[in-house]
């Protein structure tokens, strides 16, 4: 596919943009099959481009959007290297997932002052050198780097320690992990003590609190487990994990205890805002469900309604002897009160004699055997 600036009115047309091209912001160029960024001179003052999933393989003729372009989205290509962007200062996130990329330049993105956010999931990145550009960004604090080929545990202190304003890393799917804990260094620990800046890796943020504990772990020298794993003996490395170890524990124990002493204060101050807010209305604060005592150590609330309950020894508690003398009683007095026959007057009944119906009763039947006896 290839693109014309007839071509691009229609398009224009068909997604209700301007028909002016100079009044467009965005334009939509994602999964079209275009095989060459051309022809988009016009559109001068676009501040987002859609090229997604298109089968581009050089990033070129941009140049026009020098302070316009903010968000350009190149991902789902076939781009083996990074170029034509230093041109775009105002330049603020890329994303180039998914296409054939091996390593990143030193200039590939300089200059690029405003670029904060940089996604190269999916590539083919692997060597650390091949990230060298990454360096020369100073403001990038978004880097997604999911699913490439990174397994160097060097790639922390020759990369990500040299980036002062990264906040957010995504290394999910990279060997490197795995090549941290085979080496005994704890992974999540090592980077978020390392990265003093950093407030989210991978699928998780850092909060303050692990921020905290872990900068208990690095003080105790547990980022030494990292820096200095090529010199270290086993003996040194076992200390260390021990000594850092304990030092998240009191942290993390500290910062529990804190919590709770917070939470009881929040409450106190809930209380006694209600309790103020009773007495400001003429009420008695202390006949409020929410400040009721409840049933504590030495002090037990009596329940009319329902029986205590004792152990099995107990005088409340009923033994199986008791329960069915009192079973049999209940059947007895249930019988009592049912009517004796003769002393009401029951439901007639149905005899059949050959062809003719009659209504007979109990007292009848009685009847008859009287006179069968007599005879």
């Amino acid at each position: 596919m290839k693109i014309t600036k007839k071509w691009l009115k229609k398009l224009c047309q068909e997604q209700q943009l301007y028909s002016t091209p100079s009044c467009n912001e965005v334009l939509y160029l994602h999964y079209k099959g275009i095989e060459k960024i051309e022809n988009l001179e016009e559109y001068v003052n676009l501040a987002t481009l859609w090229l997604e999933g298109n089968a581009i393989t050089t990033i070129e003729n941009l140049d026009h959007l020098e302070k316009s372009l903010r968000c350009l989205y190149l991902q789902e290509n076939g781009i083996e290297t990074i170029s034509g962007l230093t041109s775009l200062k105002a330049l603020a996130q890329v994303n180039l997932s998914d296409n054939q990329i091996k390593s990143i330049d030193q200039d590939s993105f300089a200059g690029l002052d405003q670029l904060t956010s940089v996604q190269l999931c999916r590539n083919r990145l692997q060597d650390n050198s091949g990230l060298a550009g990454l360096v020369a960004v100073p403001n990038l604090s978004t880097l997604d780097l999911t699913g490439n080929n990174i397994a160097d545990v060097r790639v922390l202190e020759q990369v990500f320690m040299k980036m002062p304003s990264l906040k957010v890393l995504m290394l999910v799917g990279n060997e490197v992990i795995k090549s941290m804990s085979t080496i005994g260094v704890p992974y999540r620990f090592t980077m978020v003590a390392a990265l003093e800046t950093l407030t989210y890796l991978d699928d998780k943020p850092v909060f303050d609190d692990e921020r905290r504990a872990v900068s208990a772990w690095k003080a105790a020298g547990g980022l030494r487990l990292y820096l200095e794993r090529g010199t270290l003996s086993d003996d040194e490395k076992r200390q260390i994990k021990m000594a850092a170890g304990e030092a998240m524990r009191v942290e993390r124990e500290a910062i529990r205890v804190e919590k709770e002493a917070a939470h009881r204060k929040n409450m106190d101050d809930f209380e006694q805002m209600i309790r103020q807010a009773r007495i400001d209305k003429g009420l008695d604060p202390d006949d409020c469900p929410l400040f009721r005592k409840t049933a504590g150590a030495g002090e037990e609330e009596a329940d009319e309604d329902m029986p205590g309950l004792e152990d099995e020894e107990g005088e409340d508690v009923e033994t199986g002897e008791e329960s069915a003398a009192a079973g049999v009683e209940a059947e007895a007095e249930a019988e009592a009160d049912e009517p004796e026959v003769g002393e009401a007057s029951p439901e007639p009944a149905e005899t059949v004699q050959g062809d003719t119906t009659f209504l007979t009763t109990a007292e009848d039947e009685a009847s008859e055997v009287d006179v069968d006896e007599v005879d």
